[in-house]
């Protein structure tokens, strides 16, 4: 099926969901995969039975798990239930409806996201570490202040008994004037 975008060009609705939405129209399968009840989704009541006769015939495997992988990455969502059933939703999957098909897109990232996300990512990781090492160095740098204030203290100290030699050495030069 192809159909034209706001822009013109031709859109087309991936293999994977055309098939899907084709067994589930044809019925033929209904004892094995059908729509739930409001056909705002589909069951699949037998996996076994739908791997071994119907996904040979519409898909090139017979694996299950690959079909659930890709109805993961076209951004299904399995609806839990006690049974062996599996029932899998999308909001553009409805049941009389497959115009909505067009608007399903596969969840992929594009190289340029990557890049994006890793940048992001690295940045994140450099902006903590820029931070670690500022919050050390102040506390360093707080440290160093502390010991540096203990030092003005002793040297201050210092100084004053200097002054109070200088102050007694020129006592002793007054006394030894007065002396002679």
């Amino acid at each position: 099926m192809k159909k034209k975008n706001l822009q013109g060009k031709n859109c087309t609705i991936p293999g994977f969901l055309s098939k899907t939405y084709k067994i589930l129209e044809s019925c033929e399968y209904n004892d094995i995969i059908c729509w739930n009840e409001d056909g705002r989704a589909f069951k699949i009541k037998s996996p076994n039975e739908f791997a071994e006769k119907v996904l040979p015939k519409y898909f090139k495997t017979n694996n299950f798990a690959s079909y659930v992988r890709q109805l993961n990455m076209y951004d299904f969502h399995k609806i839990r239930h006690e049974s062996e059933e599996n029932e899998w939703r999308h909001r553009l999957f409805r049941k009389g409806y497959p115009n909505l098909l067009y608007d399903i897109k596969r969840k992929i990232y594009d190289n340029q996201q990557l890049v994006e996300n890793m940048k992001q990512a690295q940045q994140e990781q450099n902006d903590k570490r820029n931070q670690q090492m500022q919050n050390e160095y102040n506390d360093n740098d707080n440290d160093n202040d502390n010991d540096n204030d203990n030092d003005n203290d002793n040297d201050n100290d210092n100084d004053n008994d200097n002054d109070n030699d200088n102050d007694n050495d020129n006592d002793n030069d007054n006394d030894n004037d007065n002396d002679k």
